[in-house]
């Protein structure tokens, strides 16, 4: 039986006489070749719905990446913006104790005076060591009150 086969590029092509078990055997390893091609074929496919699997899911992590990076600089910036909280009541309750201290202190001494001028109309005085009014600044009996 003739064979027609292929030749280098600038060659014309040769008919070749194979005997019948020549031409079995060639038949059965373009067979096997065929088979050898479709399962790479297939296998090609396999890869490539891998691959096509495996970029769909890196861009789905990249976008729950960027969603997560915008979520850790809104956290830092409200903790930020607590820290400075924070910051500004402890500032405004040192001023509250300076202005309370103050006040008190004013309080105290508008008491003095009052009770001065007060019972020193009286002839009586209040004796701030103890506590209690006594009838003239040499006198040690406190008054009842």
């Amino acid at each position: 039986m003739a064979q027609l086969v292929s030749c280098p590029a600038g060659m014309a092509p040769v008919l070749v006489f194979l005997p019948e078990k020549e031409k079995e055997k060639l038949e059965m390893e373009l067979a096997a070749l065929r088979s050898a091609n479709e399962d790479q074929r297939r296998h090609i496919e396999i890869l490539d719905q891998a691959l096509n699997n495996a970029q769909a899911k890196v861009i789905k992590l990249e976008e729950e990446l960027r969603r997560k990076q915008a979520y850790v600089e809104k956290v830092e910036k409200l903790q930020q913006a607590l820290t400075q909280l924070q910051a500004a009541c402890e500032k405004r309750e040192q001023m509250e104790r300076r202005l309370r201290t103050r006040l008190e202190r004013e309080l105290d001494s508008l008491r003095m005076q009052q009770v001065r001028t007060g019972w020193a109309a009286w002839g009586l005085w209040y004796c701030f060591e103890r506590g209690t009014v006594i009838c003239s600044p040499a006198c040690p009996v406190p008054l009842e009150r």
